[in-house]
């Protein structure tokens, strides 16, 4: 039995059902990671678990999403000036291409499966998710990721490209800044296709690399879980992570 932290029902829980991405809350339907967003973020703000009913309501407080789910999202505009924004659509953030009037706008970033995704180099997001933060403002993060000693870039050379259809298949044609043309088949999708092609495969030890490359401290990885949120992790891979950008 566990209580969840975003929508305050309680749930029972099996241990075929308490996985990273079964959906285990019997009223909105979370996931452990969904419900460890939360946990993480309200450790950073404010230094202990509170369930998301509990957060003090904080107009002061900045914060963005990237591609949020609704189920918290909803509730976070709720507590703080906090939006949730696409890549696709309107508020749109492109976390490789970022305005620079949204630079030090933040007191927390919110990314949970979205740097798998982004194109080559991916130390370009890193650094713009730095840039979004004020001064001490901490990210929330998660991907998928595994324990090998490097992560694992499927298009290294990616330049110019696009996904095109292939005798009834979806494959990548990529351009490499030599001119090359090369064609890539047996693509790995994560919820359809489009921007959600798995880019990289990220190994812990590369992640913590890409944070503290781009200029952030206090690099965390949430490894104990919290039974009383329904938190808990059966692999030692893909745990949230949280980072700050430095204080002045």
């Amino acid at each position: 039995m566990f209580r969840c932290n975003i929508c305050a029902a309680r749930s029972d829980v099996t241990p075929q059902t308490f996985q990273r991405e079964v959906a285990s809350c019997s009223r909105c339907g979370s996931s452990a990671r969904l419900r460890a967003v939360i946990d993480a973020l309200s450790r950073e703000l404010f230094g202990r678990s509170l369930a998301l009913s509990d957060f003090p309501v904080s107009r002061h407080v900045s914060g963005v999403g990237m591609s949020d789910w609704e189920g918290y999202a909803v509730r976070l505009r709720e507590r703080f000036d906090y939006v949730n924004t696409f890549y696709h659509q309107e508020p749109r953030l492109d976390i490789c291409d970022i305005e620079p009037r949204l630079e030090g706008r933040y007191d927390f970033v919110i990314t949970s499966e979205v740097f798998e995704h982004v194109p080559p180099p991916v130390s370009t997001a890193f650094v713009n998710l730095r840039r979004l933060l004020s001064p001490g403002g901490v990210a929330v993060v998660t991907v998928p990721y595994g324990l090998q000693d490097e992560t694992v870039e499927h298009f290294p050379d990616l330049h110019d490209y696009e996904l095109v259809t292939e005798e009834g298949r979806t494959v990548l044609r990529s351009v490499t800044r030599s001119g090359e043309v090369r064609i890539f088949h047996d693509l790995v999708f994560h919820g359809g296709p489009g921007e959600t092609l798995e880019m990289r495969r990220f190994s812990e030890r590369g992640l913590v690399s890409e944070f503290e490359r781009a200029g952030f401290v206090d690099v965390h990885i949430h490894r104990d879980g919290n039974p009383v949120y329904g938190i808990g992790w059966p692999e030692p891979w893909s745990l949230p992570i949280t980072a700050r950008a430095p204080a002045r």
